[in-house]
């Protein structure tokens, strides 16, 4: 479904459209496609999932023209804001004072990369059943609940109401079901990325990556820009190509949920981390795509240093250009912040600058994680309810901010409430076990974090 000609030029326009691309005929043209199949104006993925009009071979007749001409379209502004190559995104003098040598027992260091994992794991969990909601739909349904502002997993109602369903595979992400961590790609990736450093080392190549992919996961386990990056490197494409080919989702947010073990392996040293990202990234996704990743895995970086969110999140923009519209987004959200006292309201801001963004784009769901990270404080509960509250990606974004907030506090300072359903157990496609402890993989995290990385002390 996602590399089909009507989707992918559906979304091309827009991501054209987001580049200051002129593409008014164009899009004029493919609407009168649509038109003529009986598509009604909604995004065409889901008109075809549900067969609201079929789609045959000779189509393509027609269409072909429609997307040669779009990818000819360019915004030479646009690119000069955003450079592709490592060496034009991470100048050597980066502006951001860090001593790479941290001074961490291996207690506290193995506390803090359990934190990470513990905190993805919650934060996933709990956005999982809600994923893909608006803010609206998320809050009308906790308000039914008696659960607004969430203080627990998402409760479940016998029968749920009428335009209320939960993602599936949620069974057990709902509270009182939760019974260690359930599968899910958010948390497929950091275990597949420690599996890439087990086999290559921290050396590690963009193929190396592709390679792993083909190895652990399914097909059909993979989304967006994934499943077109993997289509690609079987069909001989290498990266950079497996990212630009036909792949109208290079923007969206698949590349920032596979940030996080680039951050645990290089505690206090972000650009040995976002250095790391940037090999993953650019095999599925480009621009402010593949910046997210360094962003993330930049922040998780420092929250092993560092104890205040806001100086977090503005030195991790110190690893993505100051100029690309993810960077101007950050910061506009960190002024937002300053300007209201609650987080509602400063949402609203968001969904007016930014809601145009598909619900799984890198933009729009950064926008809640610097928010939810703003007002969170460094406070672990606040951090993930925000996130999951605020609707869209809402696993992807519950998932990076527990993250980051785990690190800084570590595992010892964890609401049990929030962790102690976890089991210190996560069920996953990518390990030949299918159910590991957390703790485990923690352990091996910080073997990586003491033998690949030159940002320790050995104590």
């Amino acid at each position: 479904m996602y590399s089909l000609l009507p989707v992918i030029i559906d979304y091309e326009l827009q991501q054209k459209l987001e580049e200051g691309c002129e593409i008014g005929t164009l899009r004029k043209q493919f609407d009168e496609w649509l038109f003529s199949k009986g598509c009604s104006n909604r995004e065409v993925f889901f008109a075809l999932l549900e067969k609201e009009f079929v789609y045959n071979k000779e189509d393509e007749k027609e269409l072909e023209p429609i997307y040669k001409q779009l990818l000819q379209l360019t915004n030479q502004e646009e690119l000069e804001k955003h450079p592709e190559e490592l060496r034009h995104i991470l100048p050597p003098s980066l502006g951001v004072s860090i001593d790479p040598l941290i001074d961490l027992s291996k207690e506290d260091l193995f506390d803090k990369i359990y934190g990470g994992w513990l905190g993805r794991s919650a934060g996933c969990t709990l956005g999982k059943p809600v994923e893909l909601w608006p803010y609206e739909k998320v809050c009308s349904y906790l308000k039914l609940t008696d659960s607004f502002p969430l203080n627990d997993y998402i409760p479940a109602l016998e029968p749920m109401p009428e335009g209320y369903i939960f993602k599936g595979d949620s069974e057990t992400a709902l509270k009182n079901r939760v019974d260690g961590t359930p599968r899910d790609d958010d948390m497929d990736y950091p275990i597949l990325n420690l599996q890439v450093l087990d086999k290559a080392g921290s050396a590690f190549t963009t193929e190396d990556v592709a390679q792993m992919w083909l190895q652990t996961m399914p097909y059909n386990l993979v989304y967006t820009a994934e499943r077109v990056a993997y289509r690609n490197f079987i069909m001989g494409k290498i990266p950079p190509d497996t990212a630009n080919y036909r792949n109208p989702y290079r923007e969206w947010i698949g590349a920032q949920i596979r940030a996080d073990l680039w951050g645990w392996v290089n505690p206090g040293n972000p650009q040995a981390a976002a250095e790391m990202a940037y090999r993953d990234a650019k095999l599925s996704h480009t621009s402010n795509g593949l910046y997210g990743e360094l962003w993330v895995s930049a922040m998780i970086s420092l929250a092993f240093v560092r104890n205040n969110v806001e100086e977090i999140i503005k030195q991790g923009l110190s690893f993505i250009p100051p100029s690309s519209r993810l960077a101007k987004m950050i910061n506009q959200v960190i002024q937002w912040s300053h300007q209201y006292e609650n987080w509602e309201d400063c949402f609203e801001k968001i969904k007016e600058n930014y809601g145009n963004y598909n619900a799984v784009h890198t933009i729009n769901n950064a926008a809640i994680v610097t928010m939810a990270l703003l007002y969170s404080k460094g406070d672990f509960h606040q951090g993930i309810t925000i996130a999951v509250m605020a609707g869209w990606d809402t696993d992807c974004n519950g998932a990076t901010v527990g993250s980051i907030l785990g690190v800084m506090n570590g595992a010892s300072k964890l609401p049990k409430h929030w962790i102690s359903p976890l089991n210190d157990s996560i069920t996953t496609l990518v390990d030949m076990d299918h159910v590991i402890k957390i703790s485990t993989l923690a352990e091996r995290t910080m073997f990586h974090a003491l033998n690949h990385s030159n940002g320790l002390k050995r104590q």
